[in-house]
């Protein structure tokens, strides 16, 4: 059995079994000739499907659809709803993919429509070897899986790590002024991700000719895009955002109604797993080390490496501050001129 096909009922509704005697006589009711896609959108989405005015009515279909669709929580029906309607006005669509569990959510809302669906994944050039597997269990399972690098890794062998707090004595142009200090160069986080991240995969979106573009975004998320669903981009693409109204534990409760095992980085407080190397976005990465202890030691060994060479550059900073707000009084030079 392929994945599509788990998602269509096993078993008809139990009918009565009529006297023999009428057996010969009856004739079967003709059922309307309907589209694949019809199909699998009125048996994954119920009521919710747009064709389901036009098919069912309260007769011989509607008795087929699963019961799941009524019992599901009101969200899932709103966002399956939502993108049944834009799967039937769109062609070229894509799912913007990063491994962590809004994006598999997203993909499994998307389960009608895999055949028609293309996977964009940005390694970064520096990824987890665990998302890489989980790709590779996708690709079989959706209408192709597309990978979209960058120079991460490129950057990090050059000595240019990913800071929140970027010490400007760090920076390439600080390295230039003040050649005494250290060799290695900070750079913002969200300069680093523009460079490696969001420029590849938008360049990838506008090449690939997508009229839909499917993201795992929230509103209760502290990051993200400054749009909502529906939004058209200058280049005439939709961006359909079925999460926008989720909670985190919709997103939770959701996978597990679907069977979908959350990825084990969770169980460390992790979100999805981006660059393997990164030392930013420390707010929500207190557990990447352990993590890494866990699964890739010799990568925690320089994760952590990196990080004290920041925390250094970081207190050094702070120290100057708070000689200049008086608190602590400077050593020999500290916040001197020349």
């Amino acid at each position: 059995m392929s994945a599509q096909d788990s998602i269509m009922p096993t078993h008809s509704p139990a009918m009565a079994e009529p006297p023999q005697a009428e057996m010969t006589a009856a004739v079967e009711p003709a059922l309307p000739l309907i589209s694949i896609e019809v199909a699998r959108s009125l048996f994954a989405y119920g009521p919710s499907s747009p064709y389901y005015a036009s098919f069912a009515k309260g007769g011989e279909m509607s008795q087929c659809l699963p019961s799941i669709n009524q019992s599901a929580p009101a969200v899932v029906r709103a966002s399956r709803a939502e993108v049944a309607a834009a799967m039937a006005k769109h062609s070229r669509v894509l799912l913007q993919f990063s491994g962590g569990k809004d994006s598999l959510a997203c993909l499994y809302l998307l389960r009608p429509y895999w055949d028609r669906l293309t996977v964009m994944w940005s390694s970064r050039g520096d990824p987890f070897p665990e998302v890489v597997e989980l790709l590779a269990q996708i690709r079989p399972l959706v209408r192709e899986v597309v990978e979209v690098s960058g120079n991460a890794k490129a950057h990090i062998e050059k000595g240019i790590y990913p800071v929140d707090l970027v010490p400007v004595p760090g920076t390439w142009l600080g390295r230039t002024l003040e050649p005494a200090t250290a060799p290695f160069i900070f750079a913002s986080r969200y300069d680093c991700c523009t460079e490696n991240f969001w420029k590849p995969m938008a360049h990838a979106t506008e090449a690939g000719g997508f009229d839909l573009v499917v993201r795992g975004q929230r509103d209760s998320e502290a990051k993200r895009a400054p749009f909502s669903s529906g939004a058209v981009d200058s280049g005439g693409r939709t961006y359909l955002l079925p999460l926008q109204h989720w909670s985190k534990q919709d997103v939770l409760a959701y996978l597990h109604a679907e069977g979908v095992e959350l990825p084990r980085q969770y169980a460390y407080g992790l979100s999805s797993l981006d660059c393997l190397h990164c030392t930013a976005y420390l707010e929500e990465n207190g557990g990447k080390r352990r993590y890494l202890r866990d699964f890739h030691p010799e990568a925690a060994i320089e994760y952590e490496r990196r990080l004290r060479l920041i925390q250094g550059a970081q207190e050094r900073e702070h120290r100057l501050m708070r000689i200049a707000l008086g608190e602590i009084e400077p050593a020999e030079g500290e916040g001197m001129g020349d």
